[in-house]
């Protein structure tokens, strides 16, 4: 960012920070603009907005991080405003942010308790013409993703039908389908192989292995990169617990102990590890490379039997149920249904549903998500 951009980016945030402080000052609150605060675990904190009400008998600390960026916040500005949060005793904590939030800071602020507060939840809250005094932020640009094949009610049918079962047989009732986006981490592999009669020369060849960032595990290996393109993320996106990062690190440990370790059975547990990791057998050395995250599109469903429920996924690239996918996805249940169970948003005419828009993708990247 030059000088220049970054100084009007200040400006824009002073603004906000303004209209913001007007606003909790038009509803009794006495407001602190830019403040320095010490938490329980000693650390020095800027609050950008804190406003303080006292009602007689509880006084009300609301913190406010003021945004006014070109492009949506991410879960790192979420994570944030939780630890302003905790640290400092908070009762509340609003992130505003009239750029808007990715899919997965929208997931992780619904899951701790972070009010956020984009263009639309703004508009409502302030007058026009405090709204008219922040300047429009550039529009999203579409992220990075595989192109959705199916969705919406042909994607649904399809899932109502697996849960009746033949005849009717399983009686599973469906509470609620959604299209979705699943965060999908993509990690290069440089596989080093013993290869020639006496195994002393060494072939290093590339492969890649895609993990779901809800619970890290892995989805499908490719023998090249997926195809991606850009897509409009319009609609739920699956919380990103799982950084891609963090996949890599684990495997990467789970290689060096798989060859370090003398005790058999250890050299056997991280060998299975990195087996279903998907990481290639038989390797004399392996480099993980930086990870690759995109959105890849799915069909989720809500299924009940009894006081039994289960999620079951329809791979939005393929219309390919995945099972697999679905037993993990369950195992978050919780978080996914919180993130998903809403009302499903308006149709979008961008990208996601058009699609004559979607170009065909290589053989041997269907049938797997």
């Amino acid at each position: 960012m030059d000088r220049a951009a970054a100084t009007d980016a200040a400006r824009r945030g002073r603004d906000l920070e303004r209209v913001v402080a007007d606003l909790f000052s038009a509803h009794g609150y006495s407001v602190t603009p830019n403040v320095l605060l010490t938490g329980r675990s000693g650390a020095r904190h800027e609050v950008d907005v804190l406003a303080r009400r006292a009602d007689g008998l509880v006084t009300h600390l609301v913190g406010v991080e003021c945004k006014h960026w070109a492009e949506p916040v991410g879960t790192e500005v979420v994570a944030r405003a939780r630890l302003l949060r905790d640290d400092l005793g908070l009762s509340q904590v609003v992130v505003a942010c009239p750029g808007g939030a990715g899919p997965a800071a929208r997931s992780a602020a619904a899951e701790h308790g972070v009010e956020l507060w984009d263009r639309d939840e703004l508009g409502r809250r302030l007058a026009a013409a405090a709204m008219a005094a922040l300047e429009p932020v550039a529009a999203r640009e579409p992220a990075l993703g595989m192109a959705r094949r199916l969705g919406g009610a042909d994607a649904a049918d399809r899932l109502r039908s697996r849960a009746r079962g033949p005849w009717g047989a399983l009686r599973e009732r469906i509470t609620w389908v959604r299209d979705a986006w699943l965060p999908v981490h993509e990690l290069p592999f440089d596989c080093a192989r013993a290869t020639g009669r006496r195994r002393h020369a060494v072939e290093v060849t590339r492969a890649y292995v895609t993990y779901e960032a809800v619970t890290g595990s892995a989805l499908a290996g490719w023998p090249a990169e997926c195809p991606t393109e850009a897509v409009d993320l319009a609609g739920a996106g699956l919380p990103a617990l799982v950084a891609g990062s963090a996949v890599a690190e684990r495997i990467a440990r789970a290689f060096e102990r798989s060859r370090s370790l003398s005790q058999p059975a250890a050299r056997a547990r991280h060998a299975a590890a990195l087996a279903e990791a998907l990481v290639p057998a038989d390797l004399e050395d392996l480099a993980v490379g930086e990870p690759r995250t995109y959105a890849w599109p799915v069909t989720v469903a809500l299924l009940e039997r009894g006081d039994v429920q289960r999620l079951a996924v329809l791979d939005g690239v393929s219309g390919n149920d995945d099972p697999d996918l679905a037993g993990r996805l369950t195992t978050r249940l919780a978080v996914v249904s919180r993130t998903l169970s809403g009302p499903p948003p308006p149709p979008s005419d961008r990208g996601l549903r058009d699609h004559r828009r979607h170009r065909d993708t290589p053989g041997d990247h269907t049938g797997q998500a």
